[in-house]
């Protein structure tokens, strides 16, 4: 038998040229992902943009310019001038953050006096390209410019890309008593004005008052009536995942913790038709900071986890970090041995992070100067108003997720609710599945049936993410076709051996 009219021959020229066009499709796949995920260009928007005639001449960190721009921007939410005024507000929130952020990067004292010297100047150049200062801190310190000063902003057609299927942002600015909502999905935007930042500022407080107290009439009032001031009379159609890049009084409100709908009788809190029950929900800073998150590469290989109780961290922290150790495994720091050095030592390594002491105003800065890149960051003891900055802390050294506890008072001390969560969390689903799983099983259970129980915690960065899984879609079909390719050639051999054995065997 020759080459020619060999079975074996014949069935291997054939696998060769599938094999050729399967590694063609891998490639096609793997270029066709790159490109989905290569970020738009000014010209390729799917809103088209016009010229801002009243914005500033320079893109700093001036909050009353940028605020002044918006409103002095016609406001008739036109399909024509939406990007350009999401843009404003991207611009804005930028300006807002830098003004929160620590000191926390070590600047030679020439480039500390240039600094000094641009933030007083009032002709600042508006591109690092012509200004000295900002070239050379481009240059010599470039995660620091990117935080501070970099002037690019994400566009509405930037979001619109990177949001996932099935999910919906809802963006709220603040300005000058001004409240505003812009609607983001996959297809379309609109925007919104509000009621006064006052009003909602005091709906907010009656509904955490009610929340405190587990007043359930006032409950319902309230939550009932925030639910229809900031999404409800708008008549908007929400997909299952709710992304809120939060404002003003809103930066630490739950608005998984809403009520669409008012009972006549509210007979307890297990039964009310919280928003939960139909939207996972997560939260940003702005668009720009959501899509630098999903951006950043998770971390691989290291210490699944690494917790952390010393001995001034609120009642329960303890059993709380040994819970989330006894889930998740890994290492854990509590009693003497639990000291700041002994963490910062440990935590840059660490996949999940579960910090339980304070952090406040005082003790950012030092998120900001050690490196640590977790998958997830879970904090239960810190001040609301802070989240926004620990979000930059962990975008500036590439980490991915932070999980903090915004409650009326200190989470459950039995951890009864992380327990669900961190459950969820090892069979691997993504984080915000995780969490709504978890806060629907609280749901059903009388003991954490109220929003005290289930609504403190608050997710931030990239919701899709799992705990162990690092592979992207294009990973997926990688992985799948060259597993079917394998299939075929081990298949195409077998045929070749049975057709072998049958005719030196005579066997049928």
């Amino acid at each position: 038998m020759d080459a020619g009219t060999s079975p074996f021959f014949g069935n291997f020229v054939s696998l060769r040229w599938l094999s050729l066009a399967l590694i063609w499709v891998v490639g096609a796949c793997f270029l066709a992902g790159k490109a989905h995920a290569a970020p738009l260009s000014a010209s390729d928007s799917l809103v088209s943009q016009v010229a801002i005639d009243s914005t500033p001449s320079v893109d700093a960190p001036d909050v009353a310019a940028w605020q002044a721009a918006w409103e002095n921007y016609q406001l008739d939410f036109s399909h024509s001038n939406l990007d350009s005024l999401f843009r404003i507000g991207e611009r804005l929130r930028r300006a807002r953050l830098r003004q929160m952020l620590p000191e926390f990067e070590v600047l030679p004292d020439s480039l500390q006096r240039a600094e000094q010297r641009w933030w007083q100047s009032t002709t600042r150049a508006e591109a690092a390209s012509d200004d000295p200062f900002l070239t050379a801190l481009r240059r010599r310190y470039p995660r620091y410019y990117d935080l501070k000063y970099r002037p690019e902003v994400s566009g509405l057609s930037d979001v619109q890309q990177r949001i996932p299927f099935g999910a919906t942002a809802l963006s709220y600015l603040f300005i000058e008593g001004n409240g505003y909502l812009v609607r983001i999905d996959k297809t379309s935007a609109q925007a919104y004005a509000l009621a006064d930042a006052t009003a909602v500022a005091r709906l907010v407080a009656a509904f955490q008052r009610a929340l405190q107290t587990d007043d359930v009439t006032a409950y319902v009032a309230a939550a009932a009536q925030l639910y229809q001031t900031l999404i409800g009379q708008f008549d908007i159609t929400l997909h299952e995942h709710l992304l809120v890049f939060p404002d003003g009084p809103l930066q630490t409100l739950p608005f998984e913790a809403l009520l669409p709908s008012s009972p006549a009788t509210a007979p307890g809190f297990a039964s009310l038709p919280y928003l939960v029950r139909n939207q996972a929900v997560s939260y940003h800073w702005s668009g720009t900071s959501y899509i630098e998150t999903l951006r950043n590469a998770p971390l691989e290989g290291g210490v699944p986890l690494l917790s952390f109780a010393p001995p001034t961290a609120q009642p329960g922290a303890t059993d709380r970090v040994q819970m989330a150790q006894q889930a998740l495994e890994g290492q854990i720091l509590t009693g003497h041995d639990a000291t700041e050095s002994a963490f910062w030592r440990e935590a840059d390594s660490a996949q999940v992070i579960y910090y339980a002491p304070l952090i406040d105003t005082t003790t950012l800065a030092q998120w900001f100067v050690h490196p640590l890149q977790p998958r997830l960051l879970v904090l239960e003891q810190a001040v609301a108003s802070v989240w926004p900055q620990l979000t930059q802390a962990l975008l500036y050294h590439g980490g991915k997720n932070l999980l903090v506890y915004r409650g009326p008072a200190a989470p459950a001390a039995d951890g009864a609710f992380l327990r669900i969560f961190l459950a969820g969390l090892q069979e691997d689903r993504p984080m915000l599945e995780a969490l709504h799983q978890a806060q629907l099983a609280a749901l059903a259970d009388p003991t954490l049936a109220s929003p005290r129980q289930w609504s403190g915690w608050m997710l931030v960065g990239d919701p899709r993410l799992a705990l162990h899984s690092g592979l992207q879609p294009r990973q997926w079909i990688a992985w799948g076709l060259g597993i079917l390719l394998g299939t075929g050639f081990l298949i195409g051999i077998r045929r070749y051996w049975v057709r072998q054995f049958k005719r030196r065997y005579g066997t049928d």
